[in-house]
């Protein structure tokens, strides 16, 4: 009776485990080349568009002495398109990374220049065609509405608003390495900038500061190396960082997380994380429910919910590393990992990973409701200017009142509303109307030319229904 009762228990207790262990894996969905068309087996960045569609850059992976593939690809929800040198505008295969604007473009870092991508027409930005002191670009971040940062691999930081380019480097500024990492802009406009070989700074449009000399302190031997690779703002306005402390016989031998608030500093390291971390690149996401997502290239991926540490590895997950990662819509987290899974050759499989508490959450593209653009009027670009500048704006498809006609809705006055876009000048007088007519919801843009005008400060105001809402331009000659 009691051997009875105790392989019940046990048969209970295993199949209890087995059910744990089928839940942990239905809460991942994987994709890698054997089940999706990837130009190679080494993904190096994702993010997600206002669409919902995933983007993946890839490096060329060395393959019997030479390198071979790479590019970027497309992922709607069901299908998948790769994007390569050889059948695209691509200048090359070596991809790094990916950001995406207001507006849905692309812009795409390569070792070839910056690339945009709108969709059908693609630009390329290099050496030879604007003020790019090299082509290898590391990173690209986006500040409000379209302006661009561009994180270069051994000349310092680019800012391009669409006209003008801007240039931030050691020799016009305080910062301590032209080997960028990123650039990470907090809502009040500030700029965060991460480096190799240099520490935190931040920059206000003005002033430049600089925020511990050395975040992560250095472990024993070595030297101390204040490398920043990662960076995210969570929504109580913490920075969380991610770096070596410092490097023996060329070779990482420390890393730490690093929380920071206003001049205060916290370091999470191996005697607080329970191990010692590998940490990389682009390597941190933060979720909806204010969880950190911490990529690590030898150990797994690191969960941080502000209490402890859990690691994800072959032992409890089906990654073994990880690289960069992203929270979309659906607080999935996506990232790009080495799987517990080897090719034919014996090469372990890399492959983009979705994984979410309560089950991966993916639809298609074309399944989704259209998403509606928002009654927004976007800063004109570039500003201050001379004679022609950019004023963007979108309408959108929500139920605002018709202001022709209060008890009529849009739907009701064929979906289109009257859309007006006035100029004045700082004493309220009209000095242009760029656009008065009925327009359909979407995103619109004009140039204005002020060829006419003197130099000063002026105002443009865009009315649809009983959306208003004005912004200050300057004029430069």
């Amino acid at each position: 009776m009691n051997l009875k009762i105790g392989l019940i228990i046990y048969f209970i207790t295993v199949m209890q485990i087995f059910h744990n262990c089928i839940f942990a894996q239905n809460n991942f969905l994987i994709f890698s080349s054997k089940n999706a068309p990837f130009p190679s087996n080494r993904p190096s960045n994702i993010t997600q568009d206002r669409d919902g569609s995933y983007w993946v850059t890839f490096y060329p992976e060395y393959l019997g002495g030479s390198y071979v593939g790479g590019g970027l690809t497309r992922f709607d929800g069901v299908n998948w398109q790769v994007y390569t040198k050889e059948n695209s505008p691509l200048p090359t295969n070596q991809v790094n990374a990916i950001a995406v604007d207001s507006l849905g473009r692309k812009w795409i870092a390569t070792d070839s220049g910056v690339v945009k991508f709108d969709g059908i027409n693609w630009t390329i930005y290099n050496i030879r065609n604007s003020p790019l002191m090299e082509n290898s670009i590391w990173n690209i971040n986006v500040e409000r509405d379209t302006i661009i940062w561009i994180s270069s691999y051994s000349t310092g930081y680019y800012k391009f608003d669409g006209l003008n380019w801007f240039k931030y480097n050691k020799s016009n500024s305080p910062l301590y390495s032209d080997k960028t990492n990123f650039v990470v802009i907090e809502k009040s406009g500030i700029k965060w900038f991460g480096a190799d070989y240099s520490p935190l700074f931040s920059f206000d449009g003005t002033n430049w500061q600089l925020h511990g000399k050395y975040p992560f302190a250095p472990g024993p031997g070595g030297f101390a190396n204040p490398d920043v690779r990662s960076m995210v703002i969570d929504k109580n306005n913490v920075k969380w960082l991610a770096g070596p402390g410092y490097w023996g016989s060329g070779i990482p031998r420390y890393f730490a997380i690093a929380k920071f608030i206003d001049t205060n500093w916290t370091i999470y390291d191996s005697s607080t994380i329970g191990f010692q971390p590998y940490l990389n690149y682009s390597g941190i996401a933060i979720d909806s429910n204010n969880i950190k997502w911490f990529t690590d290239w030898k150990n797994g991926l690191i969960r941080y919910n502000d209490t402890s540490f859990v690691l994800f590895n072959q032992t409890n997950s089906p990654i073994r590393k990880s690289n960069c990662i992203i929270v979309d819509r659906f607080n999935n987290k996506v990232f790009t990992a080495e799987l517990n899974e080897q090719s034919s050759t014996g090469e372990y499989l890399w492959g983009v990973v979705f994984y979410n508490e309560n089950g991966v959450v993916l639809t298609s593209v074309k399944d989704r409701p259209p998403q509606p653009s928002q009654f927004y009027l976007f800063q004109n670009y570039p500003n201050p200017f001379n004679a022609l500048t950019t004023i963007m704006f979108s309408i959108s498809n929500s139920g605002l009142q018709n202001k022709d006609n209060p008890g009529v809705s849009k739907i009701e006055s064929n979906q289109h509303w009257r859309v007006t876009l006035k100029i004045y000048d700082v004493l309220g007088r009209e000095i242009a109307t760029p656009i008065d007519e009925y327009k359909s919801p979407g995103r619109y843009e004009i140039k204005f030319q002020s060829e006419t005008l003197p130099s000063g400060t002026y105002f443009y105001q865009l009315r649809a229904g009983t959306f208003v809402e004005t912004k200050k331009m300057i004029i430069i000659k």
